[in-house]
């Protein structure tokens, strides 16, 4: 007979001398959760059988017997470099905000002490964790991705205090840069401005120590990005075009440095459109257009995602930002969206929003809804998360006066009454 979730974990527990308290701070979870996990009055979601996996060491054995209890689903495989990657799942909480998702990486960001794990995480390992970290963003995961953030930002910051070894000290500090940034993206996403200020500036503080100008220029990034998602557009402004202009003047910034100047322009572009400063938010967007041909592909790294298709797309964001729904939508025209690439799932999102809210402004709410609904075929978390999404789809509610039953269910599905 197979042995259920509890019954390993009891098993795994006893093999290394953990109480269940010790196991609760380890992995960072609730010691009352916990219990009831292991005494099967909770299944196992698949985030904690993978963190438990990673503290125990349990070789598969623990997401095996998860994928085995009742309701259980199969793992989502790994992902770049051998990380299991947590499986998609339902948000802790509905609505257009998640406190425990922002809970969770509020406490690991001011978390102190050692490493969660018994043993220090090797470099390796961290690296292909903050690599998991972003795809988990790019794919718009959001739930997944706070509960995997929760354990690499303490494992990586801890280890870049222990370590001595100065190569080691900056290759770590690095890590720690990329997974604050991705925390910042998180919770800029989750309208948690101010947490995602701490996480933009403490990543951009920690890329000054490194001397590292593209480190520092992709730390610029999501602090500019902070900035236009909370409304400062004119500090957005400011941030990106002058972390932009000598990633421009430079000569040997390589496609990194490539795709972070055409990111810095883009985020530019979309703040002064939003300022209504509209000459110069197409003079930004077709600066970045520059870049986007020097590059000549679309790029997805750990400093930005940048590319041809990615101008295209925030073509159509400046047009919509201007007002100008005529131009949004003949842009939009001009882009398939199976030429963005499949993990981008993100990317697809929003570009949908764009377009479901330009056919809005023309009063066409049909089309706008399966617009939305395209999204949310695409990215359903985007669609649950994005509270520019929220807004339209109440809007829509309004106008519909009940004549419109898909649009309804994915009001219902998204949370949002009219």
């Amino acid at each position: 007979m197979t042995a259920s979730f509890g019954e390993e974990m009891r098993r795994l527990m006893a093999r290394r001398g953990l109480s269940l308290h010790r196991l609760a701070t380890l992995a960072s979870y609730d010691v009352g959760y916990l219990s009831k996990v292991m005494n099967g009055r909770k299944p196992a979601s698949r985030a904690l059988a993978a963190r438990l996996e990673e503290v125990l060491g349990a070789e598969g054995v623990l997401l095996a017997a998860a994928s085995q209890a009742p309701g259980g689903k199969a793992s989502a495989g790994p992902g770049r470099g051998g990380v299991s990657l947590p499986g998609s799942r339902e948000p802790r909480l509905a609505g257009p905000f998640a406190p425990s998702v922002v809970g969770l990486v509020s406490r690991a960001l001011y978390h102190r002490g050692p490493w969660r794990a018994e043993e220090p995480p090797d470099l390796a390992v961290l690296r292909r964790r903050v690599a998991a970290a972003w795809e988990l963003r790019q794919s718009a995961r959001y739930v997944a991705l706070g509960e995997w953030l929760a354990g690499l930002l303490c494992d990586a910051s801890a280890v870049a205090g222990a370590l001595r070894a100065e190569q080691d000290t900056l290759e770590a500090t690095a890590i720690v840069v990329h997974a604050c940034n991705a925390a910042s993206s998180l919770l800029k996403r989750l309208e948690a401005f101010e947490l995602a200020a701490i996480a933009a500036d403490r990543a951009y503080q920690a890329a000054r120590t490194t001397g590292d100008k593209l480190l520092q220029a992709s730390a610029a990034l999501r602090l500019a990005n902070v900035f236009l998602s909370g409304g400062r557009h004119g500090e957005a402004i400011e941030v990106a075009a002058g972390a932009a202009e000598p990633l421009m003047a430079g000569t040997d910034a390589g496609d990194a440095g490539t795709a972070v100047c055409g990111a810095l322009l883009l985020t530019a572009s979309v703040a002064a459109a939003r300022l209504d400063q509209a000459a110069q938010a197409w003079e930004l967007l077709g600066a970045a257009w520059a870049a986007g041909l020097r590059l000549g592909r679309d790029h997805a790294g750990l400093h930005a995602v940048f590319g041809p298709a990615n101008v295209l797309i925030h073509g159509v964001q400046v047009a919509t930002e201007l007002g100008d729904a005529r131009e949004a939508l003949r842009r939009a025209d001009r882009i398939s969206i199976g030429a963005v690439p499949a993990p981008l799932a993100e990317r697809r999102a929003t570009l949908l929003i764009d377009i479901a809210r330009s056919h809005a402004r023309q009063a066409d709410h049909a089309a706008a809804t399966g617009a939305l609904l395209d999204a949310e075929r695409m990215a359903p978390e985007e669609i649950r998360f994005n509270a520019v999404a929220h807004r339209l789809a109440a809007t829509l509610l309004h106008a519909a006066r009940g004549r419109a039953p898909e649009l309804r269910a994915l009001a219902t599905r998204m949370s949002v009454q009219d």
